[in-house]
């Protein structure tokens, strides 16, 4: 919280509605209720100078409460039942969106959130990438632990401003899907592991039967040599041998 901030903490206190901000905190500029039952934010427009609002751990199932707070910055909402990404058309200050950990399964929605920063969708059903180009002060997109088995049109969808991009724990099955981005000019940190293009492959005989132990790769890289300013890749720094591999 910076010095001007007026938090309102209600974490953890088995709320299963918000009632009306009363006189005194109706000015609040941040509100944290983390780790309650909370489904119903009826009242939530009552806090309307609101520019933090944390709902950690709850049971929202619904964005459309959020639709009114024109003044939010900030918006968490990790670990609850959110099937769709709604209600943020109006919301243009908004530069950091949580919903990691909930119940999506596409990314829409955002494209009147120009000036959104950081997006984590990490954990959810995600199968695809939808265009998020429109998002051109975008830097941070977590989309590790979804199911996203392709990277088709990424080079399209995806704003060349990330600087970090996390896919790891998805179902991308072809290496060569990576070719998608190599548009990502500022991308610093990347993660892939635990795809399944990236499993040890199994040597087999004629007949199909496996022989032998397991054949692991250096996938390294063949990403470095796409993604050419990468700076760390699955929490490893690139280092300059990796980045100039000997021509011997």
């Amino acid at each position: 919280a910076t010095d001007s901030e007026v938090v309102l903490d209600l974490c953890g206190r088995r709320l299963k509605r918000l009632e009306k901000a009363p006189a005194n905190q109706a000015f609040a500029s941040a509100l944290v209720l983390d780790n309650n039952q909370l489904q119903n934010l009826a009242n939530l427009d009552s806090y309307g100078e609101l520019e933090r609002l944390s709902i950690a751990s709850n049971q929202i199932v619904r964005m459309y409460w959020f639709a009114r707070m024109y003044s939010l910055r900030i918006l968490n909402l990790p670990n609850n039942n959110i099937a769709n990404i709604e209600g943020m058309r109006e919301l243009a200050h908004v530069i950091h969106l949580n919903l990691a950990g909930n119940h999506l399964k596409s990314i829409e929605g955002l494209s009147y959130n120009s000036k959104l920063e950081h997006l984590n969708l990490a954990g959810n059903y995600i199968t695809h990438i939808n265009d998020l180009s429109m998002l051109k002060s975008l830097r941070e997109l977590f989309l590790h632990r979804n199911r996203l088995g392709s990277l088709y049109r990424c080079s399209k969808y995806l704003p060349s401003s990330l600087i970090i991009l996390t896919l790891s724990d998805n179902n991308v099955s072809d290496l060569n899907d990576l070719s998608n981005l190599s548009q990502l000019n500022n991308l610093e940190q990347f993660t892939i592991l635990n795809n399944p293009a990236l499993e040890p492959l199994q040597p087999t005989d004629e007949g199909g039967n496996p022989v032998g132990p397991l054949l692991a790769f250096d996938y390294r890289p063949y990403v470095i040599n796409w993604c050419l300013n990468l700076k760390v890749l699955d929490g490893y720094k690139v280092t300059p041998k990796e980045r100039t591999p000997s021509l011997s």
